[in-house]
């Protein structure tokens, strides 16, 4: 009932796996399974970070990042073949004067990465973005973060056992009215490629190319579909863009990610070159 706009149903928290024995004092038995169940200390600030929702048609399409505060990423899939005129972004934020706490920012630009599609027309997951130019900047607040943008040279693998974020939400329908099902926020693991191969279909996943995470979101498949664009970060560093999900809503779910910085150069050129006076 506290979340009827946007703004207030979004969060992410910075989150730490727990000791088993810990997590079975503190949780019912329904909740949490030793050794097939991960817990994680857990706290709700209620604000917005860098996520924004991206709206084709008018209608509810992807999750977008906020690079800048004229430039958001999402992927190619979800803006393909769409005139920029419409192409709108939401962005929410409690700090915002009257009732209605986002504002739609209408897009100047839309710049998808030119080998989204193989040149036989198949689908390429490995480049699946779009950069977003809005015709304005958006407000500045201290509820809204911008993701900051990894080296080239910055490599994650499996092996890396640090914890990721991943968050988004959903908007608000009537099936999701309170917090607790428009908003959601978990704790990420890269995985191992044998594990990715054996959740993920060949065509959204190339190892090597393409990242893959846990990914845990406690609803249904057809109501994942804004989850597409959601970021992959590690301290406000953006790793991966949610690509492709499987089993969505379920235990052992698994996420395909583009990964990001095998991409820097791009961005910041495309960013570099689309950018002009007007837009600041």
């Amino acid at each position: 009932d506290k979340a009827k706009d946007l703004a207030t149903a979004v969060w992410s928290a910075e989150s730490k796996i727990l000791h088993p024995s810990v997590c079975e004092k503190a949780l019912r038995k329904r909740d949490f399974v030793l050794g097939k169940n991960t817990c994680a200390t857990y706290y709700h600030p209620q604000y917005s970070k860098c996520e924004a929702i991206v709206y084709v048609n008018a209608k509810p399409s992807c999750t977008s990042t906020l690079l800048s505060r004229i430039w958001t990423i999402t992927t190619c899939l979800c803006v393909k073949n769409v005139s920029h005129n419409k192409i709108t972004v939401r962005i929410g934020d409690p700090s915002l004067p009257g009732k209605v706490k986002h504002k739609f920012y209408s897009v100047d630009g839309a710049y998808t990465h030119p080998n989204c599609m193989k040149l036989d027309g198949r689908y390429n997951p490995e480049n699946d973005l779009s950069l977003l130019l809005l015709s304005e900047p958006f407000f500045d607040s201290r509820y809204v973060y911008i993701a900051k943008l990894p080296h080239q040279l910055t490599y994650w693998t499996p092996d890396s056992t640090l914890n990721l974020d991943l968050a988004s939400y959903t908007d608000l329908t009537d099936k999701a009215t309170k917090l607790k099902d428009a908003v959601w926020h978990s704790v990420s693991q890269l995985l191992h490629p044998g594990i990715c191969l054996k959740h993920l279909k060949g065509k959204n996943y190339i190892i090597g190319k393409t990242m893959c995470a846990s990914y845990f979101h406690r609803t249904s498949d057809t109501e994942c579909k804004l989850d597409i664009g959601a970021p992959l970060a590690f301290d406000y560093s953006l790793i991966g863009i949610l690509v492709y999900k499987e089993k969505c809503g379920r235990d052992q779910g698994v996420g395909s990610f583009v990964n990001i910085p095998y991409h820097s150069e791009w961005i910041r050129e495309t960013v570099h070159k689309h950018t002009s006076w007007i837009h600041l």
